[in-house]
Protein backbone atom coordinates (compact mmCIF):
# COMPACT_ATOMS: atom_id res chain seq x y z
CA UNK A 1 0.00 0.00 0.00
CA UNK A 2 1.28 3.21 -1.03
CA UNK A 3 2.18 5.84 1.86
CA UNK A 4 0.09 8.83 1.71
CA UNK A 5 1.92 12.47 1.29
CA UNK A 6 1.68 15.12 3.86
CA UNK A 7 -2.10 15.22 4.85
CA UNK A 8 -4.34 17.27 2.91
CA UNK A 9 -6.50 20.53 4.76
CA UNK A 10 -9.63 21.42 4.92
CA UNK A 11 -9.89 24.81 3.20
CA UNK A 12 -12.37 27.33 4.95
CA UNK A 13 -12.89 30.97 4.56
CA UNK A 14 -10.65 32.51 6.80
CA UNK A 15 -11.85 34.36 10.16
CA UNK A 16 -10.41 37.45 11.87
CA UNK A 17 -8.06 34.98 13.83
CA UNK A 18 -6.81 33.92 10.66
CA UNK A 19 -2.79 34.08 9.43
CA UNK A 20 -1.40 37.84 8.60
CA UNK A 21 -2.42 38.79 5.20
CA UNK A 22 -5.05 35.89 4.31
CA UNK A 23 -8.68 37.26 3.37
CA UNK A 24 -11.45 35.83 1.44
CA UNK A 25 -14.31 36.82 -0.64
CA UNK A 26 -16.78 35.74 -2.54
CA UNK A 27 -17.52 37.02 -5.98
CA UNK A 28 -21.32 37.50 -6.30
CA UNK A 29 -23.30 36.71 -9.01
CA UNK A 30 -22.91 37.37 -12.66
CA UNK A 31 -25.37 39.60 -13.42
CA UNK A 32 -28.27 37.94 -15.26
CA UNK A 33 -27.56 34.69 -13.38
CA UNK A 34 -29.84 32.50 -12.23
CA UNK A 35 -28.19 31.75 -9.06
CA UNK A 36 -25.39 29.65 -10.42
CA UNK A 37 -21.85 31.23 -10.98
CA UNK A 38 -18.92 29.41 -10.76
CA UNK A 39 -15.18 29.97 -11.11
CA UNK A 40 -12.89 27.10 -13.29
CA UNK A 41 -9.41 28.72 -13.06
CA UNK A 42 -7.25 31.94 -12.42
CA UNK A 43 -4.34 33.49 -13.80
CA UNK A 44 -0.91 32.59 -12.77
CA UNK A 45 -0.64 36.54 -11.01
CA UNK A 46 -3.58 35.87 -9.23
CA UNK A 47 -5.85 38.96 -10.69
CA UNK A 48 -8.14 37.46 -12.99
CA UNK A 49 -11.11 34.47 -12.40
CA UNK A 50 -12.37 33.22 -14.81
CA UNK A 51 -15.86 30.56 -15.20
CA UNK A 52 -19.06 30.53 -15.95
CA UNK A 53 -22.55 31.28 -14.82
CA UNK A 54 -26.10 29.66 -15.91
CA UNK A 55 -28.63 32.92 -16.99
CA UNK A 56 -31.36 30.52 -17.98
CA UNK A 57 -31.90 26.57 -17.75
CA UNK A 58 -30.38 25.93 -21.14
CA UNK A 59 -27.86 28.83 -22.10
CA UNK A 60 -24.60 29.97 -19.86
CA UNK A 61 -22.30 32.45 -20.06
CA UNK A 62 -18.09 32.43 -20.07
CA UNK A 63 -16.88 35.19 -17.69
CA UNK A 64 -13.50 37.19 -17.00
CA UNK A 65 -13.21 38.65 -12.75
CA UNK A 66 -10.62 41.56 -11.72
CA UNK A 67 -11.41 43.16 -8.60
CA UNK A 68 -11.14 46.74 -10.18
CA UNK A 69 -13.52 45.89 -13.36
CA UNK A 70 -15.59 42.73 -11.75
CA UNK A 71 -17.38 40.73 -14.20
CA UNK A 72 -17.10 41.34 -18.00
CA UNK A 73 -19.15 38.77 -19.84
CA UNK A 74 -16.64 37.63 -22.76
CA UNK A 75 -17.85 37.44 -26.43
CA UNK A 76 -19.14 33.99 -27.72
CA UNK A 77 -19.94 32.18 -31.04
CA UNK A 78 -23.76 32.66 -30.68
CA UNK A 79 -26.60 31.71 -28.02
CA UNK A 80 -26.19 28.69 -26.07
CA UNK A 81 -23.63 27.29 -23.78
CA UNK A 82 -20.04 29.26 -22.99
CA UNK A 83 -17.79 28.52 -20.63
CA UNK A 84 -14.18 30.18 -19.44
CA UNK A 85 -11.87 27.01 -18.33
CA UNK A 86 -8.55 28.96 -18.45
CA UNK A 87 -6.23 32.40 -17.87
CA UNK A 88 -2.62 33.23 -18.89
CA UNK A 89 -0.44 34.32 -16.69
CA UNK A 90 -1.59 37.56 -16.73
CA UNK A 91 -4.98 37.23 -18.11
CA UNK A 92 -4.68 38.68 -21.07
CA UNK A 93 -5.43 35.58 -23.02
CA UNK A 94 -8.53 33.19 -21.72
CA UNK A 95 -9.65 29.74 -22.84
CA UNK A 96 -12.50 28.04 -23.09
CA UNK A 97 -15.75 27.28 -24.85
CA UNK A 98 -18.45 28.19 -27.15
CA UNK A 99 -21.50 26.62 -28.98
CA UNK A 100 -19.00 23.21 -28.33
CA UNK A 101 -16.31 24.57 -30.71
CA UNK A 102 -12.74 25.51 -29.02
CA UNK A 103 -12.57 29.53 -27.83
CA UNK A 104 -9.57 31.71 -27.38
CA UNK A 105 -10.24 35.50 -25.75
CA UNK A 106 -7.83 38.10 -26.65
CA UNK A 107 -8.10 41.62 -25.98
CA UNK A 108 -8.97 41.86 -30.22
CA UNK A 109 -12.16 39.48 -29.11
CA UNK A 110 -12.34 35.84 -29.71
CA UNK A 111 -11.27 33.27 -32.15
CA UNK A 112 -12.39 29.47 -32.79
CA UNK A 113 -9.38 27.25 -32.40
CA UNK A 114 -8.98 23.99 -34.34
CA UNK A 115 -9.79 21.88 -30.96
CA UNK A 116 -13.20 20.71 -29.29
CA UNK A 117 -13.00 22.43 -26.26
CA UNK A 118 -9.67 24.38 -25.05
CA UNK A 119 -8.90 23.12 -21.22
CA UNK A 120 -5.91 24.96 -20.47
CA UNK A 121 -3.51 27.46 -21.67
CA UNK A 122 -0.02 28.08 -21.08
CA UNK A 123 1.66 31.05 -19.42
CA UNK A 124 1.93 33.54 -22.05
CA UNK A 125 -1.44 32.72 -24.02
CA UNK A 126 0.23 30.58 -27.11
CA UNK A 127 0.06 27.34 -26.11
CA UNK A 128 -3.68 25.62 -25.81
CA UNK A 129 -4.45 22.02 -24.87
CA UNK A 130 -7.76 19.80 -25.27
CA UNK A 131 -7.40 16.35 -27.67
CA UNK A 132 -4.57 18.54 -29.62
CA UNK A 133 -1.97 20.77 -28.57
CA UNK A 134 -2.37 23.89 -30.89
CA UNK A 135 0.76 26.80 -30.66
CA UNK A 136 0.13 30.40 -32.15
CA UNK A 137 -0.08 31.79 -34.92
CA UNK A 138 -1.87 27.63 -35.71
CA UNK A 139 -0.23 24.95 -35.81
CA UNK A 140 -1.54 22.02 -33.94
CA UNK A 141 -0.13 18.27 -33.09
CA UNK A 142 -1.42 14.68 -31.50
CA UNK A 143 -0.51 13.44 -27.95
CA UNK A 144 0.10 9.60 -29.70
CA UNK A 145 -1.90 7.35 -27.17
CA UNK A 146 -1.22 4.46 -24.65
CA UNK A 147 -3.05 2.18 -26.89
CA UNK A 148 -6.51 2.69 -27.23
CA UNK A 149 -8.67 5.15 -28.71
CA UNK A 150 -9.24 8.62 -26.96
CA UNK A 151 -6.78 10.57 -25.85
CA UNK A 152 -6.71 14.28 -24.35
CA UNK A 153 -4.56 16.54 -22.20
CA UNK A 154 -5.86 18.79 -19.05
CA UNK A 155 -3.71 20.94 -18.98
CA UNK A 156 -0.03 22.35 -19.87
CA UNK A 157 3.16 23.56 -18.09
CA UNK A 158 3.97 27.58 -18.08
CA UNK A 159 6.28 27.07 -20.86
CA UNK A 160 3.96 25.20 -23.17
CA UNK A 161 5.95 22.02 -23.68
CA UNK A 162 4.85 20.08 -21.04
CA UNK A 163 1.29 18.31 -21.57
CA UNK A 164 -1.20 15.80 -18.91
CA UNK A 165 -4.17 14.31 -19.08
CA UNK A 166 -5.44 10.73 -19.60
CA UNK A 167 -5.41 8.08 -22.61
CA UNK A 168 -7.61 4.93 -23.16
CA UNK A 169 -5.03 1.89 -22.56
CA UNK A 170 -4.95 -1.18 -24.43
CA UNK A 171 -6.86 -4.55 -23.90
CA UNK A 172 -10.41 -3.22 -25.10
CA UNK A 173 -11.39 -2.52 -21.82
CA UNK A 174 -11.36 1.65 -22.09
CA UNK A 175 -9.40 2.07 -18.73
CA UNK A 176 -7.46 5.27 -18.59
CA UNK A 177 -4.36 6.18 -17.25
CA UNK A 178 -2.80 9.67 -16.48
CA UNK A 179 0.10 10.68 -18.80
CA UNK A 180 2.61 13.67 -19.26
CA UNK A 181 4.03 14.47 -22.57
CA UNK A 182 6.84 16.37 -23.90
CA UNK A 183 7.84 16.99 -27.50
CA UNK A 184 10.50 15.03 -27.08
CA UNK A 185 9.96 12.45 -24.95
CA UNK A 186 6.04 11.65 -26.82
CA UNK A 187 3.29 10.21 -24.49
CA UNK A 188 4.59 8.47 -21.17
CA UNK A 189 2.11 6.67 -19.13
CA UNK A 190 2.35 7.62 -15.21
CA UNK A 191 0.83 4.61 -13.67
CA UNK A 192 -1.34 4.07 -11.18
CA UNK A 193 -1.56 3.90 -7.15
CA UNK A 194 -3.53 0.53 -6.20
CA UNK A 195 -6.40 0.15 -8.19
CA UNK A 196 -6.76 0.51 -12.43
CA UNK A 197 -7.40 3.94 -13.52
CA UNK A 198 -6.04 7.51 -12.89
CA UNK A 199 -6.40 10.72 -14.89
CA UNK A 200 -4.04 13.85 -14.36
CA UNK A 201 -5.56 16.70 -14.22
CA UNK A 202 -3.11 19.53 -13.02
CA UNK A 203 0.84 19.96 -13.32
CA UNK A 204 2.62 22.88 -12.00
CA UNK A 205 4.19 25.47 -14.07
CA UNK A 206 7.96 24.46 -14.31
CA UNK A 207 6.09 21.04 -15.46
CA UNK A 208 7.88 18.53 -12.66
CA UNK A 209 4.66 17.72 -10.39
CA UNK A 210 1.60 16.42 -11.65
CA UNK A 211 -1.75 16.22 -9.80
CA UNK A 212 -4.85 14.19 -10.20
CA UNK A 213 -7.00 11.51 -9.36
CA UNK A 214 -6.57 7.69 -9.69
CA UNK A 215 -9.12 4.96 -8.49
CA UNK A 216 -7.65 3.07 -5.33
CA UNK A 217 -8.10 -0.71 -4.79
CA UNK A 218 -11.89 -0.46 -3.78
CA UNK A 219 -13.05 1.53 -6.90
CA UNK A 220 -12.77 4.93 -5.36
CA UNK A 221 -11.19 8.25 -6.91
CA UNK A 222 -8.72 9.55 -4.45
CA UNK A 223 -6.09 12.62 -5.41
CA UNK A 224 -2.68 11.84 -6.17
CA UNK A 225 0.67 13.75 -6.43
CA UNK A 226 3.33 12.39 -9.39
CA UNK A 227 6.69 13.50 -9.69
CA UNK A 228 9.73 11.69 -11.34
CA UNK A 229 11.42 10.52 -8.57
CA UNK A 230 8.72 8.96 -6.30
CA UNK A 231 5.74 8.37 -9.37
CA UNK A 232 2.47 8.91 -8.24
CA UNK A 233 1.20 8.40 -4.66
CA UNK A 234 -2.39 8.79 -2.88
CA UNK A 235 -2.45 12.47 -1.14
CA UNK A 236 -5.56 10.73 1.21
CA UNK A 237 -8.69 12.48 1.90
CA UNK A 238 -10.68 14.79 4.06
CA UNK A 239 -12.16 11.36 6.05
CA UNK A 240 -14.39 10.53 3.02
CA UNK A 241 -13.38 7.98 0.37
CA UNK A 242 -12.71 10.06 -2.04
CA UNK A 243 -10.53 12.93 -3.17
CA UNK A 244 -9.98 15.15 -6.17
CA UNK A 245 -6.83 17.08 -6.93
CA UNK A 246 -6.88 20.00 -9.64
CA UNK A 247 -4.26 22.18 -9.73
CA UNK A 248 -0.68 22.94 -8.70
CA UNK A 249 1.39 26.31 -7.63
CA UNK A 250 4.45 26.72 -10.11
CA UNK A 251 6.80 24.89 -8.31
CA UNK A 252 3.81 22.35 -7.02
CA UNK A 253 4.15 23.54 -3.41
CA UNK A 254 1.11 23.99 -2.95
CA UNK A 255 -1.99 21.39 -4.68
CA UNK A 256 -5.60 22.19 -4.36
CA UNK A 257 -8.51 20.13 -5.42
CA UNK A 258 -11.60 19.15 -3.02
CA UNK A 259 -12.47 15.68 -1.11
CA UNK A 260 -15.66 14.44 0.19
CA UNK A 261 -15.64 14.69 4.33
CA UNK A 262 -17.89 11.74 5.12
CA UNK A 263 -19.25 8.78 3.23
CA UNK A 264 -22.20 10.97 2.18
CA UNK A 265 -22.02 12.27 -1.78
CA UNK A 266 -22.94 15.45 -0.23
CA UNK A 267 -19.89 16.38 1.82
CA UNK A 268 -17.76 17.65 -1.02
CA UNK A 269 -15.00 20.30 0.69
CA UNK A 270 -12.12 22.45 -1.11
CA UNK A 271 -8.42 21.53 -0.02
CA UNK A 272 -5.18 22.96 -0.15
CA UNK A 273 -2.08 20.82 0.71
CA UNK A 274 0.82 22.39 1.86
CA UNK A 275 3.58 21.67 4.54
CA UNK A 276 1.97 24.09 6.87
CA UNK A 277 -1.77 24.19 8.06
CA UNK A 278 -4.98 26.20 6.43
CA UNK A 279 -6.81 28.72 6.94
CA UNK A 280 -9.52 29.10 9.69
CA UNK A 281 -13.48 29.09 9.39
CA UNK A 282 -16.07 31.18 9.03
CA UNK A 283 -19.98 31.17 9.30
CA UNK A 284 -22.24 30.50 6.17
CA UNK A 285 -20.08 29.63 3.35
CA UNK A 286 -18.62 26.10 2.10
CA UNK A 287 -16.08 26.36 0.12
CA UNK A 288 -17.32 23.17 -1.87
CA UNK A 289 -14.22 22.87 -4.31
CA UNK A 290 -11.17 24.97 -4.81
CA UNK A 291 -10.43 24.41 -8.93
CA UNK A 292 -7.57 26.86 -9.28
CA UNK A 293 -4.24 28.27 -8.10
CA UNK A 294 -1.55 31.36 -8.72
CA UNK A 295 2.01 30.54 -9.60
CA UNK A 296 3.47 31.22 -6.28
CA UNK A 297 -0.05 28.99 -3.89
CA UNK A 298 -1.11 32.22 -2.16
CA UNK A 299 -4.43 32.97 -4.42
CA UNK A 300 -7.41 30.06 -5.08
CA UNK A 301 -10.28 30.16 -6.57
CA UNK A 302 -13.17 27.92 -6.40
CA UNK A 303 -16.55 27.31 -5.97
CA UNK A 304 -18.63 28.00 -2.79
CA UNK A 305 -22.18 27.47 -1.16
CA UNK A 306 -24.50 29.81 1.24
CA UNK A 307 -25.17 27.40 3.97
CA UNK A 308 -28.04 29.56 5.06
CA UNK A 309 -29.56 30.54 1.04
CA UNK A 310 -27.57 27.57 -0.57
CA UNK A 311 -26.35 29.92 -3.55
CA UNK A 312 -23.29 28.91 -5.39
CA UNK A 313 -20.68 31.90 -5.61
CA UNK A 314 -17.22 31.84 -6.98
CA UNK A 315 -14.86 32.71 -4.17
CA UNK A 316 -10.83 33.59 -4.17
CA UNK A 317 -8.89 33.24 -1.30
CA UNK A 318 -5.60 35.14 -0.98
CA UNK A 319 -3.35 33.23 1.50
CA UNK A 320 -0.04 33.94 2.80
CA UNK A 321 3.06 33.05 0.32
CA UNK A 322 4.10 29.25 1.28
CA UNK A 323 7.99 28.38 1.07
CA UNK A 324 8.24 26.19 -1.51
CA UNK A 325 10.29 23.04 -1.38
CA UNK A 326 12.87 22.69 -4.23
CA UNK A 327 11.45 19.39 -6.58
CA UNK A 328 13.86 17.18 -8.68
CA UNK A 329 13.59 17.65 -12.49
CA UNK A 330 11.48 14.80 -14.33
CA UNK A 331 13.33 13.17 -16.69
CA UNK A 332 12.25 12.59 -20.33
CA UNK A 333 11.15 9.24 -21.24
CA UNK A 334 9.56 8.34 -24.96
CA UNK A 335 7.19 5.81 -23.84
CA UNK A 336 3.86 5.93 -25.08
CA UNK A 337 0.91 5.97 -22.94
CA UNK A 338 -2.47 6.15 -22.88
CA UNK A 339 -4.79 7.76 -20.46
CA UNK A 340 -8.47 7.75 -18.48
CA UNK A 341 -11.79 9.47 -18.58
CA UNK A 342 -12.87 9.68 -14.99
CA UNK A 343 -15.38 11.47 -12.87
CA UNK A 344 -14.55 13.45 -9.83
CA UNK A 345 -17.49 12.51 -7.71
CA UNK A 346 -19.00 9.27 -8.69
CA UNK A 347 -19.19 6.25 -6.51
CA UNK A 348 -16.94 3.48 -7.63
CA UNK A 349 -17.79 0.81 -10.14
CA UNK A 350 -17.18 -2.34 -9.55
CA UNK A 351 -13.42 -3.20 -10.26
CA UNK A 352 -13.16 -4.69 -14.02
CA UNK A 353 -15.56 -1.68 -15.20
CA UNK A 354 -14.06 0.92 -17.51
CA UNK A 355 -14.82 4.40 -17.16
CA UNK A 356 -17.17 6.14 -19.68
CA UNK A 357 -15.70 8.94 -21.59
CA UNK A 358 -16.78 12.81 -20.14
CA UNK A 359 -16.11 16.23 -21.03
CA UNK A 360 -13.40 16.97 -18.32
CA UNK A 361 -14.87 19.85 -15.87
CA UNK A 362 -12.74 21.59 -13.06
CA UNK A 363 -15.73 21.63 -11.04
CA UNK A 364 -17.28 18.80 -9.81
CA UNK A 365 -20.82 20.28 -10.52
CA UNK A 366 -20.60 19.99 -14.02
Amino acid sequence: MLTTLVGIVALSAPSSVSAAGASFMTLGQLPGSIGDTEANGVSGDGSVVVGFAWVSSSDNKAFRWTAQGGYQILPEFGPGQTRANDASFDGSVVVGQSQFAAARWTGSGVEQLPLYDSSAVNADGTVVVDYQRWVAPGTTNDFGSLGGLSTRANNVSADGEVAVGYSETTGGNRFVHAFRWTPTGGIKDLGVTSGTESIAWGISGDGAVVVGEARDQSGFWRAFRWTSSIGMRDMGTLGGPMSHAAEASRDGSVIIGWSLTSGSSASNHAFWRTEARGVDGLDNWLLYAATGVSDDGSVIVGVAVNTVTHEWQPFRAVLPVVASTPTPAPTSTSSRTPTPTPSPTATPRPAGSATPTVTPSRSPRR
